[in-house]
Order: C-alpha cells, then structure tokens, then sequence
C-alpha cells in the first residue's frame, strides 16, 4: 500500500514540477535588420549568458552554445536573446552531479541526445523560447507487472469514488473513465495462491471521508465510524477499509463515502513553506525570515520527541521539514487531541509577530520560542509572520531621554531577536559605593550613576510579552550613545564602569555639547557613572572651570561670532558709505 502510495505521490509532484516549467514570454526588443538576417531565439529560466564564451549559466549546471552569430543580452527582465543566423544551432549540456537536465521549445518537451541537444529548422524572422530545467531525478516507480488471476470489475460509487487493492495488489480504478452514473467496468489482474477460496479487498479514501458501507457481489459490509475506528484506519492520508469476499470471475461493487464529520476525523495535518519568496506557497503558510522546530508531542499521558517516531508510534505521529534549495516545505500529522510543542525562533533582527494554526489558541512556554497548542481535525496551514524590528533601548533614568546601541560584530548572543538596552539611575548604590566610583578619578565631578543592561528579547507573538535574555559581556565592543536631559559641566568627560569582579575602568567618551550626547564603547554591562572636569583646550587655550557647562559656553562661543560677524559686515558697509 505505502508503495502505491508513493507512486501516486511522485505522479502528483511531477505534474507540478511540468506545470511550473512553463514560464511566461517576455516583451521582445528589436535588433535593426535582424528580421532579414536571422532567427531569433529566447532562452528562459534563471539565466545568465556569457555571449562571448558560448555560455549559459544556470544554478545547477551549464549550458554551452555554438551556432549563434549575434548574441544579445536582453534588457527590462526579457529572456536572454540570441540571434542565430544558420538554420540550427547545438546546446551542450552539463548538469551538475544530483542533477538531470530538460530542455522545452516553445513550450514542449524535446529529447536530449547523451548531453547534445540540436535545435534546428530555424527560419529567418522566426521567433523560438528555449527552457533548460535542472531537476533532482525522482525514483523511477517499481513496475507492477501482471497478476496471475483476471478478473472483470464493475464498479459503481455514490459520494466519494475509492481507490481499492485485492490481496495488496492495486486495481487501477484511477485511470478508468466513469459513466455519468459513476458506473466503470474494466479488467484488471491480482495476485491469488492455488487454493485460495476467498480474496481481501483493502478501500482507501481521505482521512477526512468515510466510507459508509460496500457491496461486493451482493453481500454488503456497513462499517462502524467512530474517531477510535478512524485512527485504527489512517496510513499515509488515506483510512483503509477491509472486506473479505469470495473469489470470482467478475466483482460487481458498489461503495457509499461521505465527508467525516468533525468527530470522526482522526488526526490533523499542517503544511507550511520555509520560503517566504516561495511560489508554491498558498500565501498563509509561510514561515520567512525564522524557523520552526519540533519540540515535543503530548497524546494520553505520554510526552514523544521525534526520536520516537517510527514503526512504534506509526503513521499517526509524522514530521518532516525541509529548507533546502530543491525543497521548502515542511508537514505534520499528528492525532487529534495531542498537544504539540513547536520552537519558532526569529533571525536577527526580526520578532514574531504573528502565528496561526487555523484558528486554534496557542499558548507560550517557559523556554525562549516555544509554542504548544493542541492539535485540531483536518487539513491546515500552519503561518508564522516575522517582521523586522530594530533595537530598543528603554531610558527609565531621569538624566538619559533615549538612546542607541551599535554592535561592533556579529554576536552569539543576539543571533535571534532584537536587543534591548535598559538604562536606569542605580538607586541601589549606597554611599560607600559611590565614594569607590569617585576615588577612580580625582578631580572630576559625578553627578549621573547609572545601572545599564541588555538583554536578548524575542517576543512572544500576540501576547505583547517577551522571552528577555540578560547578556552579561559581548565578544565585540559596542557602541552606546546616550542623550542627556541636561548637559554636563566641564569639558573632560569620562565613563567610570564596575565591572561584575567588582574592579573598575576608565572608558573614553565622546561628549556633543550642542546635543547633550555621550558615546563610549564597551563590552560588558553592570553600574557606570558618568564623571566630567574643566581642562584648558590645547589648541584653543579655553579653560572651562568646575560647575561652568560645556553647552553654556558653546552657545557664549556662537554668540560672540555672531557679533564679530555683524560687526564686520558694518566696518564693509561704513567703508562703501564713506568713498
């Protein structure tokens, strides 16, 4: 069954992939006389052509080209172009290892000869799109082959048409075209043993139907549907109905299927999309800019990790999630009624800012991310908005307005979320304390002692809460500016910073007056003070005395320039007065 199962699969996956091969023509650019001269070619796909190697330059593999007399690079996102003057031209095909390679002419399907491909009858004027797909080969099916017994079936459904197996062997009903009546007869074969008296016939449709009763040569089996009877059932998306009748000839057979209800469906199945660029994707399953993990699943009293899926657990209990250049997509089944744990952690600088699991609640957990929520019946799409954020920092001190912090490099600790940076008045330092920070610098006045953290944050979607991380030291210095309610006095000003050993450093900064903003660098976070002294200038000679603000002699500096200013605009004005 599963292999069946499969190779419905593989047929479905390669119909998308035919479909999505047909990329649209773009708007052709003329060449000057080149309808006279030749033939004009359009190679498609995500492409770059190095006209004068011969070279066409796809992500996974090359294509070279011979044959072309002109060739021209299209402008306003137009397909490559190539103007060919000859009747024909040859592709010389390299796909990468892992991958086969197809080529389509006006949108069909052409035959590749070994890695050579010829295109030829080109007219002059004509017009041609060539495509060139490079494709991970799928596993060619196993071949069924013929059963040993024949036999004729007549098959009629009302509702839901079933797909259904004799002794494990399919019948391919799929491929019959039925009646208006929903009536089919054809012959098939399947496997039986010498003596065999009777054959099992094994119905399958979508977890969400249910199969209602079957007919086989007169004898009709009803079945019970119940959530109990429903999860027994499930494989693979499909529930499966067995029925034992006596062998035959012919099988007339007749089948009832209808949508389940809510109550009978047995498990509930999410898809999602890794990439939020996807176009396979349904546009409310995406996960962009993040990712999503499995945690831990909780059915009747037992907690599972993914370790424990398999053979034990079976069908009922799947997780699979794929981010890969060939494959974006991500799936779970699990039973109705289970509760699920998802990790869902956002890149840096992005947060979570919205999640939807089809309308269920979802709850936050006590680890950085972690989402439980209780699994629900049916299909679904599983979205997860990352939006991105910028870092924050939050001035609850009475002599800092605001603020910004700028990471020297990339840090471990911030490699999820946004930072934080929290800058409050230590009011916790006593005297004593703040006699230590003092006695670091003689001669400066400290007025401002700060406590200053940061913090990891990743917000808890919807909730306006959030995991916060305390990060205690950096492996870059960062850059921290902080603006002043007020200015501060003096000219020399430095940062005094206790560390977590409970020894000090003198930081540089950098002071604007005009702003009332200080800039220093560090790594680590814990209380600083801000300290500040009047020196001469060395190369203005100004000397700033204790208590005598910075700002207040820069607005003294601008106004006295004002006046020479003016005055010497008068001195101009006399002098032209006077002659």
């Amino acid at each position: 069954m599963n292999k069946i199962l499969r190779r419905i699969g593989v047929a479905n996956v390669a119909m998308l992939m035919l479909a999505a091969t047909f990329l649209p023509m773009a708007e052709i650019w003329a060449l000057d006389g080149w309808g006279d001269n030749y033939a004009l070619v359009e190679i498609g796909g995500n492409t770059a052509i190095n006209c004068a190697g011969g070279e066409i330059n796809y992500e996974s593999g090359d294509v070279a080209f011979s044959g072309a007399d002109v060739c021209e690079v299209g402008i306003d996102g137009s397909p490559d172009q190539l103007y060919i003057a000859d009747d024909a031209m040859t592709f010389t095909i390299d796909a990468d290892e892992g991958y086969v390679a197809k080529v389509w002419v006006d949108g069909n399907e052409r035959e590749i000869d070994g890695d050579n491909f010829v295109l030829g009858g080109l007219q002059v004027g004509g017009i041609h799109r060539v495509d060139f797909t490079f494709e991970v080969p799928q596993p060619e099916p196993e071949p069924q082959g013929e059963g040993n017994t024949e036999a004729t079936f007549d098959y009629t459904y009302e509702g839901t048409g079933l797909d259904f197996f004799v002794n494990g062997r399919m019948i391919d009903v799929g491929a019959q075209e039925f009646d208006a009546n929903n009536h089919v007869n054809f012959t098939d074969t399947y496997d039986t043993e010498e003596g065999d008296e009777t054959v099992t016939f094994t119905f399958a449709t979508l977890f969400i139907n249910v199969i209602n009763s079957v007919t086989i040569n007169g004898q009709t089996t009803n079945f019970e549907n119940t959530f109990e009877t429903q999860k027994a059932r499930y494989a693979g998306q499909f529930v499966q109905y067995e029925v034992v009748a006596d062998k035959a000839d012919t099988y007339v057979i007749s089948s009832v299927a209808s949508e389940a209800s809510r109550e009978q469906v047995p498990i509930g199945n999410f898809l999602w999309d890794n990439d939020d660029n996807s176009t396979e994707a349904f546009g409310d399953d995406i996960i962009g800019h993040g990712t999503i993990e499995f945690v831990s699943v909780k059915y009747e009293g037992e907690t599972y990790t993914l370790e424990d899926f398999g053979e034990e657990l079976g069908p009922l209990f799947d997780f699979t999630n794929s981010d890969t250049e060939d494959n974006t997509n991500g799936g779970m089944v699990l039973p109705v009624g289970a509760e699920v744990t998802l990790r869902l952690t956002p890149e840096a600088g992005y947060q979570l800012t919205n999640f939807g699991i089809n309308g269920g609640e979802f709850e936050a957990q006590e680890n950085v991310g972690e989402y439980t929520f209780e699994i629900l019946p049916g299909n679904g799409h599983l979205a997860a908005t990352f939006t991105a954020v910028d870092d924050e920092v939050n001035a609850e001190s009475d002599a800092v307005a605001e603020g910004t912090i700028e990471f020297g490099g990339e840090e471990e600790s911030m490699s999820v979320g946004t930072a934080r940076l929290d800058v409050a008045d230590a009011t916790a330092l006593t005297d004593e304390e703040k006699a230590a920070f003092r006695d670091q610098v003689e001669g400066y006045e400290m007025k401002n002692f700060l406590n200053i953290s940061l913090y990891n944050t990743v917000l808890k979607a919807q909730t306006g809460d959030s995991w916060d991380t305390e990060v205690e030291e950096l492996e870059h210095d960062a850059t921290i500016t902080l603006t002043l309610e007020e200015g501060v006095d003096g000219n020399d000003i430095v940062i005094v910073h206790r560390k977590d050993d409970g020894t000090f450093e003198i930081i540089e900064t950098t002071y604007d007056p005009v702003t009332n903003t200080i800039s220093f660098k560090t790594n680590s976070f814990s209380p600083y003070a801000i300290a500040s002294r009047a020196v001469i200038s060395p190369d203005t000679g100004a000397f700033f005395r204790d208590g005598f603000s910075a700002s207040v002699a820069v607005k003294i500096a601008s106004l006295a320039t004002s006046i020479v200013v003016a005055l010497g605009v008068m001195v101009v004005i006399y002098r032209k007065v006077c002659r």
